[in-house]
């Protein structure tokens, strides 16, 4: 009768409505009609993401949107992906789970056994997290042949080799070569956003990474995330940290 009322489900969604945060436009949003959006290709960590970002775009009458999670795909067809595309969204996540993911307990050995299956190599500095030095750079633009005879890009392909971070780089890049609409969606903590600067024309930050799953919403953030795009409400949130 209290928990999960109607008057908490409103503050819910107003609470989220005015996290959303817009931190770069580059004169591209807001993208109201399907005229203006074209085919909108969905790249993200997890599936219920890009699902949650879909089903929101397909209600408000949008129906050319395709989505795909990092580990299921490949760099040949995220290529062809972004060539059909006319907007290109790219979700990440920050580097590692935040003190609140922590549940205040930086020596959490759930979290840290987490991070350390996905062999991610990040420097945690105190409560914060950062990287010194992600190895970006432009994919490669010759392909090289394997011993089969085939021609792959060896380091995209093999996805224990490359991580999400570097992935949802390389398709930005490619999209910004090829004159598409690019939008960066920052879901956790929002430090990740300096890598991507200069390959997204729009960047906004969800602090939430959650989507449809179980035949469910498991937030909000998405659909809201998609809202902004398309203008349906005013991105008012604000950076709780410096970025610089």
């Amino acid at each position: 009768d209290i928990i999960g009322s109607p008057q908490h489900k409103a503050i819910e969604q107003e609470v989220t409505q005015k996290s959303i945060t817009l931190i770069k436009n580059d004169a591209l949003l807001p993208l109201r009609s399907a005229n203006e959006l074209g085919h909108i290709h969905i790249l993200t960590p997890w599936n219920e993401q890009g699902e949650a970002m879909q089903r929101r775009f397909n209600v408000l009458g949008i129906g050319q949107v395709s989505h795909i999670k990092f580990s299921e795909t490949s760099w040949e067809i995220e290529k062809e992906n972004i060539n059909n595309a006319d907007t290109v969204i790219v979700a990440t996540l920050s580097n590692a789970p935040s003190p609140v993911e922590k549940n205040g307990n930086p020596n959490d050995p759930t979290i840290e056994n987490n991070i350390a299956k996905r062999k991610l190599s990040y420097n945690i500095i105190g409560s914060l997290v950062f990287n010194e030095d992600y190895p970006y750079t432009a994919a490669p633009s010759q392909p090289k042949q394997n011993e089969s005879g085939s021609f792959k890009i060896e380091s995209l392909n093999i996805r224990s080799q490359i991580s999400d971070q570097q992935f949802a780089r390389y398709a930005l890049e490619e999209a910004m070569k090829q004159n598409k609409q690019t939008i960066l969606l920052s879901m956790r903590a929002p430090y990740d956003v300096v890598h991507f600067d200069d390959v997204a024309q729009a960047t906004l930050l969800s602090y939430n990474y959650y989507g449809y799953a179980n035949s469910g919403l498991r937030s909000l953030s998405m659909p809201a995330v998609v809202d902004v795009i398309m203008g349906k409400i005013q991105p008012v949130g604000r950076l709780p940290v410096t970025i610089y």
